[in-house]
């Protein structure tokens, strides 16, 4: 993780302060990605309704 981060391990525990919260804040991250996912969205446009001859 530090690696893909590009930061050493040290930085890393220094900003999280303990194993624990850094394993919170990436689960809360990915939690959020999946509620943003979820969230509602616009319903789709209706179809045009077939022309009349």
């Amino acid at each position: 993780m530090c690696a893909s981060a590009g930061v050493s391990k040290e930085t890393l525990c220094r900003h999280f302060g303990s194993t624990d919260e850094l394993v919170q804040a990436l689960l809360q991250a990915r939690s959020d990605r999946v509620w943003q996912w979820l969230a509602p969205r616009p319903p789709p446009m209706p179809a045009a309704p077939p022309p009349t001859n």
